[in-house]
């Protein structure tokens, strides 16, 4: 019987998956009949946060500059992994889609979640957008699948573990919870200090948090705030591991049906945007911390001595957290943009 309810649970996700896909076709042919620009976006309707800065500020950017983009909430158009098909088939222009559209045509994005490589964050800015750093090496194999990197956008301060009942202040503290992770280097990362990674889709959290299916996980305090998993969290660990970045991407079929000018419009909006997202990190970021403790959340800052034990852990797997190519151009990209 259990087999026969996982053959059955098996069609449903994939009856449930081409619906959503066929769905999302109708709509976008729909759409371009309009000749709109689509934008799927990576935040939730009245959420301001660095992402929805960067997409309002691009896309007013290029609106005022001839062209005609609208922009439709996290999973109007399908989750990242259904939008991120979408547009590499052309079928929609751009999508606040995360590393999604990369993970299999880019494995470097993968050491993005490696910690403890940047200063801060002009040293990983650095890194991310000169010339031969990790947007141009995402693009040397992502542009041949379909999909564009436009930017990587920073939606919030450095990355650090929230728990539901157990509160984290030593390095046993972690040890058997049960993490939610979004990609394997995570996942070995909680291997490294003792926890368990559980795959989780991010629609499920809440829930998943509710019923202890989970313990917690390693994000951004702005990422709580936003989701109100901060009705659920008890503490959060300030480990400052990475910052938490969304890949902004376009499909590159549109990017190479635009002009030379069309072009340099759209390199103009992109610093707009970035603009926008770090006014917006100036201001809000140093604030979250003060709005978790107001949410009731206990803000615990470990020892050095605990920091210094976290980052041994984590660094002696970081070979395994990413393909050893792609730790090596995160290593030897932050001293070479350092």
């Amino acid at each position: 019987m259990f087999f026969i309810m996982k053959i059955h649970n098996a069609y449903f996700k994939l009856f449930y998956r081409v619906a959503v896909f066929i769905c999302c076709r109708l709509f976008f042919f729909s759409m371009n009949v309009n000749a709109k620009e689509q934008f799927s976006s990576g935040g939730l309707p009245g959420v301001i946060t660095g992402t929805s800065e960067w997409e309002r500020a691009f896309t007013e950017y290029m609106n005022a500059h001839g062209f005609d983009i609208k922009i439709y909430p996290f999973r109007a158009l399908g989750n990242f992994e259904e939008a991120s098909d979408i547009m590499r088939q052309g079928l929609l222009q751009y999508c606040t889609c995360g590393p999604f559209p990369f993970f299999k045509t880019s494995p470097v994005v993968f050491a993005d979640l490696i910690p403890y490589l940047f200063n801060d964050l002009d040293h990983h800015n650095r890194f991310i957008r000169s010339k031969g750093g990790f947007i141009d090496k995402v693009n040397e194999t992502s542009t041949k699948a379909g999909s564009r990197l436009l930017d990587w956008v920073h939606t919030s301060g450095p990355m650090g573990l929230f728990t539901v009942k157990k509160p984290v202040h030593k390095l046993e503290d972690a040890e058997g919870l049960r993490l939610r992770y979004v990609a394997p280097p995570q996942k070995v990362l909680y291997e490294a200090i003792g926890a368990k990674g559980v795959g989780i889709p991010w629609p499920d959290v809440y829930t998943a948090l509710q019923t202890k299916m989970i313990d917690g996980y390693v994000h951004g305090p702005e990422t709580a705030l936003q989701f109100r998993h901060t009705e659920i969290f008890k503490s959060f660990t300030r480990l400052d591991l990475n910052w938490v970045s969304m890949g902004i991407s376009m499909s590159e079929s549109y990017f190479q049906s635009l002009s030379t000018e069309q072009k340099k419009v759209l390199y103009k909006a992109i610093e707009a945007a970035r603009k926008a997202n770090a006014k917006w990190m100036e201001t809000y970021v140093p604030k979250n911390l003060e709005r978790l403790k107001d949410a009731g959340i206990e803000i615990i800052n470990p020892s050095p001595k605990e920091k210094e034990r976290f980052k041994s852990k984590i660094n002696a797997v970081r070979n395994k957290m990413a393909p050893p190519p792609a730790v090596n151009f995160f290593v030897e990209g932050a001293k070479k943009f350092k």
